[in-house]
């Protein structure tokens, strides 16, 4: 049996309330500034006052739950899944890691943790006991749903991107001199691909 204590979770819901109140209040900074004129030296303001809102707040946004894991069922604050009852499941490893569980009465469960908002170690190692008992269990016969994410042609993907994003980058150099802006653009999203095969990697 394993047991994880405090493992941070979010629901998508709760986030987009999150980032829709953040919005609220840095637009509203804003308006404030342009509606007594003030200095443009000022313009910092509405990014301070909407960081200090953010980090404020954001913990209430996050759920921590006591996760027991044991050879049969999964245990999430009391509320107890059993694998005899699970048709099958898919763990997403990206930056917003996502458990994804289909019951075998059609009903789904899912439990999502976002390092952006969450700590995320605990929630990595539940996930690594979880997919161990899963698989486990009944030498497989919970079937794992398969994704883009778990596959080598996502691998090959991802490394054909990096070269082509890498080649973009040395030809914008020779011939303007500068980096191109949709290099940075590139390599921002180059970022979250290789965080999902960092992920999966690693766990």
């Amino acid at each position: 049996m394993a047991e994880h204590i405090n493992v941070e979770h979010t629901e998508t819901y709760k986030l987009l309330s999150l980032l829709l109140l953040t919005f609220i209040v840095f637009v509203f900074s804003f308006y404030i500034l342009l509606f007594f004129k003030l200095d443009p030296v000022f313009i910092v303001i509405p990014f301070i006052v909407t960081g200090i809102f953010f980090y404020s707040i954001k913990r209430r946004f996050i759920t921590k739950s006591k996760i027991i894991i044991t050879t049969k069922w999964i245990d999430v604050d009391e509320k107890r899944i059993e694998y005899e009852n699970i048709l099958k499941y898919r763990i997403d490893w990206t930056n917003k890691i996502d458990v994804h569980i289909k019951m075998k009465n059609k009903k789904s469960i899912r439990l999502s943790s976002n390092d952006t908002f969450c700590n995320t170690d605990k929630f990595i190692g539940m996930c690594n006991d979880l997919e161990k008992q899963l698989n486990n269990y009944k030498k497989g016969a919970i079937e794992i749903e398969q994704t883009y994410l778990n596959t080598k042609l996502w691998y090959y993907f991802v490394i054909g991107l990096s070269v082509i994003t890498v080649i973009a980058f040395i030809y914008g150099m020779i011939k303007r001199k500068d980096i191109p802006t949709s290099f940075l653009i590139g390599l921002s999203s180059l970022g979250y691909l290789w965080s999902s095969v960092q992920y999966k990697k690693n766990k």
